[in-house]
């Protein structure tokens, strides 16, 4: 057959045209003007390939839109996929998830046609393969689309350079010598593993650069998971869900370069194997390669459920020092971290759960798998069968049962700029946080107000089943400092310094928990928003607290810290004179800051103090510094009076 060159250069979608694409054989499928969806399969590069394993090879495919309407990029969740039940045996880790390869590239009119450019990655198994690729719009196959690809997997493992691709941009010279390099696996610090839920070991490997010239910064090479999105064993000391770390220095040719990080043990006790690759870029290394068998065991019920501000079995021993250290004034910067995100466990329930939106919205499994895509005011429901353990997700568009959790978030994927500790720049997308989501079927009145219905959140909503508990939870995700805004701990009209103290400390407490992650583990969620943790009302907290959210704004990332240690700032509505110590209403090992100090206006005041009350006692005093704040104290003084000796650091 004849490459093309220069044809349906009118209505061509995607990326431009630089490579030969073959017209696909003729097929008996007629365009169905009724059917919106209608697709052909039109054009492809290859119709049967022969690779060696761990190969790639560059693919392309075009299809006609022959149906009546125009497809939308990020609106009709349209994607290209493979057939597999986890992951393609040519999965590459430029795909989406292990089964879902792109997403259209750009809108298509009736009539037009669309390229997919992307790469497969041969597995290391030798032997006779078909991979078949289709067209999915909100979930559903359409008809046309198929494309079967015959693939021989012959040879040894061997990499080449990609040929020519479609795009100058996939063609930078920079990237050909990256796919030459090679590493041999020398040593790793454990065969195997058993770890508790929850538990966090570190984990190191050694391997030799056997390349010909020495790895640098400007190879980008990283330690990864094979993960489709996150690997089970995430922490929160990763690049992100699937890129463990960077290369830690320059490695010559025959040296060796130990890589040693965190491994974070999941929920579900059962055994594992963690795969790790070394990439150049977008290029796996051969030889890389890493399987860790790794055993979760069930931890005891202590360590994962905890009714305390932290888990008191544990003692401390690294806060117990001979001298305090010497505290600094003002606010330190120390911009080191990125802005985390939060999961609040809003509520949990056996009803159905009823969901809209006033922005058009998704509905996705866990594993990013699009459900559904809903108009503004479109409701889904959502029903769990707890017999079962099955999800059903009914909307205007469709209906569907699913095992996997189920995520709602705006149909918007937004980016934010972000700055890492070595001073590097990287693009990392979030959910969109101006979609507000309104749970129709939950009720969340204040007592002050009959007519006010706290039922609306801002970022994503998430609805999952915790086993451990056996309980459906409704999860409120989202950036923290915007979950701060929707806290309802003071009034808008309480004293503007008071409310900076307040938030610092607000901010403190579910920081710790954030990083510490155990006092909802086993139910998956970082804090309740009631006085168990901090009273979250959500976006209607928001809108009616404005001076708070321009406190928020005003000291934003700022921690209190004691010494080098994030401190944990519990604090009550008021005292009987006297603040309380960590380990007078707790016991464990005492914390320095949380130490007994006077409380003059709440003198003779009746409180109690337990575990659980909002009244424990146990550093600031809600009363005490709202009167230090009408006497024309600042938010520093009040807040270095009521936690003794701490610091406030600006952390991003």
């Amino acid at each position: 057959m004849k490459p093309l060159t220069g044809l349906f250069v009118k209505g061509v979608v995607g990326f431009s045209f630089v490579g030969a694409l073959i017209l696909a054989p003729t097929v008996s499928y007629a365009a169905d003007k009724s059917n919106e969806g209608g697709a052909l399969r039109l054009i492809q590069s290859d119709f049967s390939l022969s690779l060696k394993p761990l190969e790639q090879h560059r693919f392309g495919v075009g299809f006609k839109n022959t149906g009546s309407t125009t497809w939308k990029k990020g609106r009709d969740a349209m994607t290209l996929r493979a057939k597999a039940k986890k992951e393609s045996y040519f999965y590459h880790v430029s795909w989406k998830s292990g089964t879902i390869v792109m997403d259209l590239p750009g809108d298509v009119k009736s009539g037009e046609v669309v390229y997919f450019w992307f790469t497969l990655e041969a597995p290391k198994t030798t032997g006779s393969y078909v991979e078949e690729l289709t067209l999915y719009r909100d979930g559903q196959a359409l008809a046309g689309s198929v494309t079967r690809i015959p693939i021989s997997v012959q040879g040894s493992a061997e990499y080449k350079p990609l040929a020519a691709t479609p795009t100058a941009t996939l063609a930078a010279p920079a990237q050909q010598s990256v796919v030459q390099l090679t590493a041999t696996k020398l040593i790793q610090s454990a065969p195997s593993l058993t770890m508790k839920q929850y538990e966090r070991t570190t984990f190191g490997i050694g391997f030799k650069n056997t390349s010909t010239r020495p790895w640098s910064s400007a190879d980008a090479i990283t330690l990864r998971a094979k993960a489709a999105k996150e690997s089970y064993f995430y922490d929160s000391s990763w690049k992100s869900g699937t890129v463990v770390m960077d290369l830690p220095r320059e490695v010559q040719p025959g040296e060796v370069v130990y890589f040693w990080f965190t491994l974070f043990a999941p929920i579900y006790p059962r055994t594992y194997e963690e795969k790790l690759f070394l990439y150049a870029g977008e290029t796996k290394i051969v030889g890389s390669d890493v399987a860790i068998p790794i055993v979760v065991v069930p931890a005891s019920s202590s360590a994962l459920t905890t009714a305390t501000p932290e888990d008191t079995s544990r003692p401390s021993t690294t806060l117990i020092e001979t001298a305090a250290p010497q505290a600094r004034s003002g606010i330190i910067d120390d911009k080191t971290e990125v802005e985390p995100f939060i999961r609040v466990g809003l509520y949990h329930t056996t009803e159905p759960i009823r969901i809209t939106a006033q922005k058009e919205y998704d509905v996705r499994d866990e594993d990013g798998t699009a459900l559904a895509h809903e108009q503004a005011g479109a409701v889904t429901t959502i029903t769990f069968d707890f017999a079962t353990k099955a999800y059903t997700i009914t909307t205007p568009s469709t209906s569907v049962m699913t095992s996997k959790y189920v995520r709602l978030r705006g149909s918007t994927l937004p980016y934010r700029l972000v700055t890492r500790q070595d001073g590097s720049i990287v693009v990392e997308p979030v959910a969109d946080q101006d979609t507000i989501f309104e749970i129709l079927s939950y009720s969340n009145r204040p007592t002050w107000s009959s007519t006010l219905n706290d039922n609306t959140f801002r970022g994503e909503l998430e609805v999952r089943y915790a086993p451990l508990t056996d309980r459906l939870w409704v999860v409120n995700e989202l950036l923290f400092e915007q979950y701060l805004k929707g806290i309802a701990e003071t009034s808008n009209s309480s004293p503007y310094e008071y409310q900076k103290a307040l938030i610092i400390a607000a901010r403190t407490y579910a920081k710790y928990h954030i990083d510490r992650n155990t006092k909802h583990a086993s139910e998956g969620f970082t804090v309740k928003p009631t006085e168990a943790d901090q009273v979250y009302r959500g976006y209607g907290a928001e809108k009616r607290l404005s001076n708070i959210s321009r406190a928020i704004d005003e000291t934003r990332g700022v921690i209190v810290y004691y010494g080098d240690t994030l401190a944990i700032t519990p604090y009550s509505s008021n005292t009987d004179g006297r603040t309380r110590s960590w380990e007078e209403v707790w016991g464990g090992s005492p914390k320095p800051w949380l130490v007994s100090v006077p409380d003059p206006c709440c003198t003779g005041m009746a409180m109690r103090y337990s575990n659980n009350s909002y009244s424990h006692g146990v550093g600031m005093s809600a009363r005490g510094a709202l009167a230090m704040a009408l006497d024309n104290k600042g938010f520093e003084e009040i807040l270095k009076y009521y936690y003794t000796g701490i610091e406030l650091h600006k952390k991003y």
